[in-house]
């Protein structure tokens, strides 16, 4: 049996991999599937600018989300809300520069751009500030709805056979792959992956050369618009600012960054300058009501660069951490591959190979 400790993103889209290939999986969780840091995610898919190793991985993960997708919605029956409608970049005055510099560098990394200028901003948003000096389209943006996708990611996963345990506390591993658990109960396991992001702390026996991280706040506020004419209808940006609606016309706001914060909890003050940015973008946000707010930790390890890989220690424990705010973008690649890893220790990775430590 293999052992996965952590039901976010990274966990779940490597477990259904793994059932899909025939193997018995059980997936633990300190918390609910889906509710940590993976359900305060925006989960829009845009690589970053640059043309390294890690933006290769992205990309290579980006032209695999529409079949991923496709898949998924078709074994779970959920929509996710996938949609690759691209997003809106805009600035103020006082921001334009910076902007422009932006997307030129995403223009050198191979983005395909669509400037909106003057009046055309509103004529393609008409809610938009007026304010606004700036905006582009950048098209092969993709989105979807992260807590949507972690639920069809359950469910493909138990209909593959697969098994979930929530609630468990007290993770302790011995080198016979023994996980004892607080209050029962306990597992015999043949491999473990270890995909708890910031929890991994919280997990006892664990090898040394298993990466510790730093912690992240993110918070989002959800509002809701109106279902049949939604203020916001595409993925808005705005300096630190960014809008996502989703289906049923709710509007996702976000996110926060904060270095450092241990607790999973929306601070009134980070949830004010959230809207407070939102609503300066779209002035009428400012009248929409709050259906609830989001926050989750996430996980950063050294340089907050991927870390992937096998414990020198003990052969059967491997590791998917760090995946910061990409974990949605590259969990098609890093699920198959590190698969691949996990059921023969001898395949070659690809995409993941300059991450994957051994």
């Amino acid at each position: 049996m293999i052992l996965i400790i952590g039901a976010g993103i990274a966990g779940l889209s490597l477990g259904w991999q793994l059932v899909q290939s025939g193997a018995d999986v059980t997936i633990i969780d300190k918390g609910k599937a889906g509710g940590g840091a993976s359900g305060a995610a925006g989960a829009y898919l845009e690589p970053r600018p640059g043309k390294g190793k890690l933006r290769a991985l992205e990309w290579a993960s980006l032209d695999l989300w529409p079949e991923f997708a496709k898949s998924l919605e078709r074994e779970s029956g959920i929509d996710i809300g996938y949609r690759q409608d691209g997003v809106m970049y805009v600035a103020f005055p006082e921001a334009k520069q910076k902007l422009e510099q932006s997307i030129e560098n995403h223009q050198a990394s191979g983005w395909q751009v669509e400037e909106l200028p003057g009046k055309s901003l509103q004529s393609r948003a008409p809610a938009l500030s007026q304010h606004l000096a700036a905006g582009y389209i950048l098209q092969q943006v993709h989105h979807l709805d992260a807590q949507k996708a972690c639920q069809a990611l359950v469910m493909a996963f138990i209909e593959r056979g697969g098994r979930l345990i929530e609630n468990i506390e007290g993770c302790r591993i011995n080198n016979a792959l023994e996980v004892h658990t607080a209050a029962g109960p306990s597992f015999m396991a043949e491999k473990i992956v270890i995909a708890a992001g910031h929890g991994t702390a919280l997990i006892e026996g664990l090898p040394s050369d298993i990466p510790q991280s730093r912690p992240v706040r993110g918070v989002m506020v959800e509002l809701q618009m109106s279902r049949k004419s939604p203020l916001v209808k595409n993925p808005l940006k705005s300096g630190n600012c960014i809008l996502l609606p989703l289906s049923e016309g709710r509007l996702l706001v976000g996110s926060s960054h904060e270095e450092g914060e241990e607790r999973a909890e929306a601070p009134q003050a980070v949830v004010n300058q959230l809207l407070e940015d939102a609503v300066r973008v779209v002035p009428e946000i400012a009248d929409l009501p709050i259906i609830k707010t989001r926050a989750g930790i996430r996980a950063l390890v050294g340089d907050g660069l991927l870390r992937l890989g096998c414990s020198n220690e003990n052969r059967n424990i491997f590791y998917s951490l760090s995946h910061a705010g990409a974990g949605y973008l590259r969990a098609p690649v890093i699920a198959r591959e590190l698969a691949k890893q996990i059921l023969d220790p001898g395949e070659e990775p690809n995409w993941i190979a300059p991450f994957y430590k051994i």
